[in-house]
């Protein structure tokens, strides 16, 4: 399920790369040269999907089914989702059932970037990694903080929504250090790129790169102190291949499932199916289950609830769109950057997840607290089952 929101998008020839041994300085004394990678060009016709029904059906059914520590679980990668691995992995990697593994393709591009790269372009991508780290972690923690209130709604208590939306605006600014400080080293090393590095990176998106090596991604994580930010490095490597070869249109790319991932679905997926990569599939099941087990009333409250939302989800996909366009302002350093609109752009993002969140809550607590125990132990039985 995908959702792409253009505004004002403008197309750029795609950016390509290649590849370097690390023993050999970089020599830029070639011209530069355009080479074309001959990705598959985004569609919006293609790529619009806009049902939201299966998806706040399944965000339902783990709602019900899940505890306050399953609602709260985010896997690491999920929140900073702006540098194009959703066009990568759904579009040109396969969709539905034949979609490869994210958890794959990050491995794959980190490894590519580790190889590609001299050693001092990757110490410059190295050295923001712990304060990524702590940027994010800090992140998590007030996105748990969020879940937590959330999860009053579903046993009929409101939870603070005003603490939501401060946590909600903290997030933001977060988000805006975060995107600033990696696409700014990512831009710096864009311009030291030579020609054959350029040539590389092309060919490991594109086909098969014989010059990667899995062992210089090892080499590098060795520096790392522990394993978060050893996870943190190969998803910084990971977004700044797909970000450097790819456009602003395939930046743009959302999953229409992520928006107010606070419900518990990325536990049952990623825990209870044992890290089997299944989300397409388990989330018609999971929808099917609950059209399926709802009376009429309450499939009334639920189509209701998705016409309440869409206000909510406009926001939240047009500012990421935005915010993907001000990526493309930093691979083209066209022109300066503004660190105040793009603060603008994260904390609306981040309050506009928060808003859509919290309207779920309040309606699906309800929808909840009307079911009896028959239903309830149809969608018990169906975690159990996993």
């Amino acid at each position: 399920m995908k959702r792409i929101i253009y505004r004002s998008i403008i197309f750029f020839a795609l950016t390509v790369f290649g590849c370097q041994k690390k023993e050999s300085p970089i020599e830029i004394v070639e011209p530069t040269q355009e080479i074309s990678c001959s990705l598959i060009p985004a569609d919006p016709n293609n790529l619009i999907n806009g049902d939201q029904l299966p998806i706040v059906a399944g965000k339902l059914l783990s709602y019900t089914v899940s505890t306050e520590d399953e609602c709260a679980y985010m896997p690491p990668g999920k929140w900073v989702n702006l540098y194009g691995i959703v066009y990568y992995r759904y579009v040109e990697r396969g969709s539905g059932d034949d979609k490869v593994s994210v958890n794959g393709l990050v491995k794959e591009s980190a490894e590519a970037v580790a190889s590609i790269l001299t050693n001092d372009q990757l110490e410059e991508i190295l050295a923001i990694v712990p304060q990524q780290l702590v940027w994010e972690n800090q992140a998590r923690i007030n996105r748990d903080l969020i879940s937590r209130e959330l999860y009053k709604w579903k046993s009929g208590i409101e939870g603070d929504e005003s603490l939501i939306l401060d946590l909600s605006h903290e997030n933001g600014g977060l988000l805006k250090n975060i995107i600033h400080q990696r696409t700014s080293v990512y831009s710096k090393i864009m311009k030291e790129l030579s020609n054959e590095q350029k040539n590389g990176f092309c060919l490991s998106r594109t086909s098969t790169n014989n010059e990667v090596n899995a062992e210089d991604l090892k080499d590098l994580k060795n520096q790392l102190s522990n394993d978060e930010e050893k996870t943190t490095l190969n998803l910084v490597l990971s977004k700044f291949f797909v970000w450097a070869t790819g456009t602003e249109e395939m930046n743009q790319l959302v999953d229409d499932g992520r928006p107010a991932v606070y419900f518990g679905f990325a536990n049952i997926r990623i825990e209870d199916r044992a890290g089997d990569d299944v989300s397409n599939g388990l989330r018609k099941e999971a929808a099917d289950l609950i059209m399926n087990t709802l009376n009429s009333s309450q499939s009334t409250m639920l189509n209701h609830l998705v016409s309440l939302q869409e206000n909510h989800l406009s926001t939240y996909f047009s500012t990421r769109a935005d915010l993907a366009s001000k990526l493309s302002g930093y691979l083209w350093n066209d022109l300066s950057v503004s660190t105040d609109e793009l603060l603008n752009l994260c904390i609306a993002s981040e309050v506009a997840e928060s808003r859509l969140a919290l309207l779920q809550a309040e309606e699906m607590g309800n929808i909840i607290q009307s079911m009896d125990a028959t239903q309830l132990q149809v969608l018990i039985d169906f975690k159990e089952r996993n």
